[in-house]
């Protein structure tokens, strides 16, 4: 390597540093605000991260969570994280979208148990005599 590009390589990683700093308050900073874990945040940064044009960047700054609530200052090993806060890694979970749920669609209200003429009510033959309320 040559002098110019290890300046280069000396800036890239000065930025890398403080983009990471600015990142973890900004994270501590939206948990406390919205009430939302940290290490959810984090484990959301690194989905995108990782499911983005951004995935050839290695996150040297652990991941983890101190037990004074700030983000760990360690040289991340493992999936993001250091030896001490591996445990902290959440893996990302597929979405379950609507139609993979069996939705119950009624045409009434909740707050009415049965009503003849709704097509899920009729489907489970769901009558008051058939309720506990009916007892």
């Amino acid at each position: 390597m040559n002098l110019s590009e290890n300046l280069i390589n000396s800036v890239l990683e000065e930025i890398e540093m403080k983009v990471d700093e600015h990142m973890s308050k900004y994270i501590q900073y939206i948990s406390k605000k919205y009430h939302i874990p940290q290490n959810m945040l984090i484990a959301d940064k690194l989905n995108v991260i990782n499911s983005t044009y951004i995935d050839k960047i290695d996150t040297k700054q652990c991941n983890g969570i101190t037990q004074k609530k700030t983000r760990c200052k360690a040289y991340a090993k493992k999936q993001g994280y250091c030896k001490r806060h591996v445990d902290q890694y959440i893996p990302m979970q597929k979405a379950v979208s609507t139609e993979d749920m069996n939705l119950v669609k009624h045409t009434h209200p909740f707050t009415t148990l049965y009503q003849k003429g709704c097509p899920e009510c009729e489907k489970n033959n769901t009558t008051s005599e058939n309720t506990l309320i009916g007892l």
